[in-house]
């Protein structure tokens, strides 16, 4: 299953109920290891077992660790006394006490956040593929809105990367050719996913290195990523493809990591792997700010939570059918809307030596022809194909009709062989 639509998540009519019951989540630390024990028995209980445990001085030798009377258990929240946790952080080699525990970074309170905001938790679909399809256009224009704010998320990111696309350009224009062999071993951009992920990178990298020629921009399979940088580290290519120290430099090289659900693991360790390697030019674009990917770059979801602008989010949230709909359509639309912004700033750029040196041959007349072709795109061509308005209202139009009509006779012929054999069936099963 593509890592675009095979999270795993509730039936949406649950999902008011699931919020009603669960107000906390805790992550567990990928990086540094660690281990929760639950425990399900009132205090008094285990404060009797752990008083003679701690005082016989096992647990010090089994944990090498200093622990207090409770042996490393606490009850996580007020006005209960039967759930009791013990956290175990193996890099720190200590547990967690309850105050590290309830920070909000840690325990992250599970209250609408804004990357959900334009996932609408309405009534049971029985097609659940309808649906998502019936929530393109009203995410389409949240991300359309996003990039309108100067100061929301994605655009604070989205000039974050600019930034060092620029610095990058800027950089190497200053530095005089000393051998050609050297500039093909560097990698400028790396975008890395799988499957649809990988797919949609791979359109976006061509784009961007036609906006930018002067960049060596390559997409590549996160599993190819990781095969090398975390078994062999790039010491010799890997059978089937070229892919190595001896290859490709990545010492200065920005990351683009793809993922609709945040946690496709070959994409996931890619990304950890990557973050060792390049540091903070590791940039993650998800379905929701709240994944793992966005943790592996160091953005908390928490409320409240400082934005570092290494994430992007499509705000498709989570979606249970099989099928690549709104996910597919919102990433391609964000990727758009992030091209539109790094094409604004590199026209804009009062640096004169930068269009040179980037080989920008974009003018203002050929981006604002883009606006209008994605604006076009978006607000009425997509509504029109769908038969929805933004606000997820059903709009009939011609489109829509002879969409389905074309559909319903496509339908009949690839039903074709299984009437076949129906009417087959039916006919021996009367006359023999």
């Amino acid at each position: 299953a593509s890592d675009l639509e095979s999270s795993s998540v509730a039936d949406p009519a649950s999902i008011e109920d699931m919020q009603q019951l669960c107000t906390h989540r805790h992550d567990l630390d990928e990086n540094g290891g660690e281990v929760v024990e639950v425990r399900v028995q009132n205090t008094v209980t285990i404060a009797k077992e752990m008083e003679q445990w701690v005082a016989s001085g096992n647990v010090r030798d089994v944990f090498k660790c200093v622990v207090d009377d409770m042996g490393g258990y606490f009850a996580p929240f007020p006005m209960q006394n039967t759930l009791h946790l013990r956290v175990y952080k193996h890099k720190r080699g200590r547990f967690l006490s309850k105050n590290e525990f309830q920070q909000p970074e840690s325990c992250v309170s599970l209250l609408p956040a804004k990357a959900c905001a334009a996932v609408q938790v309405g009534p049971s679909m029985y097609d659940v593929v309808e649906k998502d399809m019936r929530d393109i256009p009203s995410i389409l224009g949240t991300i359309r809105k996003e990039w309108d704010e100067k100061t929301s998320q994605n655009s604070m990111t989205s000039h974050a990367l600019y930034g060092l696309l620029r610095d990058l350009i800027l950089a190497r224009n200053a530095v005089p050719k000393i051998a050609d062999f050297h500039d093909r071993l560097e990698v400028d951009v790396l975008i890395t996913g799988c499957e649809a992920s990988l797919w949609i990178g791979e359109q976006f990298a061509s784009d961007l290195q036609n906006l930018f020629p002067a960049l060596r921009v390559v997409a590549m399979s996160a599993n190819k990523v990781i095969g090398v940088l975390s078994n062999t580290r790039g010491s010799a290519p890997m059978s089937g493809f070229a892919f190595s120290s001896r290859t490709m430099s990545l010492k200065k090289t920005i990351i683009l990591s793809l993922s609709h659900s945040g946690q496709t693991f070959p994409t996931l360790h890619a990304t950890h792997t990557l973050r060792k390697l390049c540091g903070d030019r590791v940039f993650v674009v998800t379905g929701s700010v709240d994944s793992k990917m966005s943790a592996a770059v160091g953005q908390l979801s928490y409320v409240g939570a400082p934005w570092l602008a290494r994430t992007w989010t499509t705000f498709a949230g989570w979606r249970p059918a099989e099928a690549l709909t709104v996910s597919t359509v919102a990433f391609h639309q964000t990727l758009t809307e992030l091209l539109l912004c790094l094409a604004r700033c590199a026209v804009n750029e009062t640096d004169a030596a930068f269009a040179a040196a980037a080989g920008l041959k974009l003018e203002e007349k050929d981006l604002d022809d883009m606006w209008r072709l994605n604006l076009a795109s978006t607000q009425l061509a997509i509504p029109e194909i769908l038969g929805v308005d933004a606000k997820g209202q059903t709009a009939p139009s011609k489109v829509h009709a002879s969409l389905k009509k074309q559909g319903r006779t496509w339908a009949l012929h690839v039903l074709e062989g299984p009437y076949a054999w129906c009417l087959s069936a039916a006919y021996i099963c009367l006359t023999v």
